[in-house]
């Protein structure tokens, strides 16, 4: 896919353990550096996406999942899928030398059934390379993905979380509504929770 590339730069808030004043952007001062990311609106690498996208749930995953569920399911939901990344919603969040590091997107048709409810959007596909975790930037691509929801008119935002991610959307807003199986194989369903955020 041949893209055209937009990027807003977003800044970590820095710190002030690193002195009395107020840390330059791109101070270096151990973990409490402020650092800068790129949301970009068009991602047009699939292979990095999904890079991304296995490296977190063969990470995160486990904790919450039997092994045996973790070894099928992973690889299933790790692929990245072509019409979503083209979806205006899709963002990738590079590093300071252009690495992505994160991804994800929102649709106003539902997963699964590709139902459209007025006012009402769903997260997709969103997750973040477990070197990059505890950054905030998680929270920076979903924040950035709420502000575009709402500057097209949405006012709730669902999503179907992974058991371990159920805590960051709660930080996030997202409240549970209840759990859901999703199918992955004939001979496995995929625990998730049902989520939602008013925008």
């Amino acid at each position: 896919m041949s893209a055209m590339y937009c990027y807003a730069v977003i800044t970590a808030p820095a710190r002030r353990e690193c002195g009395a004043s107020a840390a330059p952007a791109r101070r270096e001062c151990g973990a409490s550096a402020a650092r800068a990311f790129s949301v970009r609106v068009e991602a047009g690498d699939l292979g990095a996406v999904t890079a991304v996208y296995f490296a977190s749930y063969a990470h995160f995953c486990p904790a919450a999942y039997p092994q045996e569920v973790v070894a099928t399911a992973v690889p299933i939901i790790s692929q990245a899928q072509p019409a979503l990344l083209e979806d205006p919603g899709f963002r990738v969040v590079e590093d300071e030398s252009g690495r992505v590091i994160a991804a994800g997107g929102w649709t106003a048709a539902t997963p699964g059934t590709g139902e459209v409810e007025e006012g009402r959007c769903h997260v997709r596909h969103v997750a973040c390379h477990p070197e990059a975790s505890r950054r905030g930037v998680g929270r920076l691509l979903l924040e950035a993905l709420k502000r575009d929801a709402v500057s097209r008119g949405f006012r709730e935002m669902d999503c179907y979380s992974t058991l371990n991610a159920v805590p960051f959307y709660e930080k996030m807003g997202f409240v549970v509504i209840e759990a859901r199986t999703i199918p992955i194989t004939p001979n496995l369903d995929f625990e998730a929770v049902w989520m939602r955020a008013i925008l």
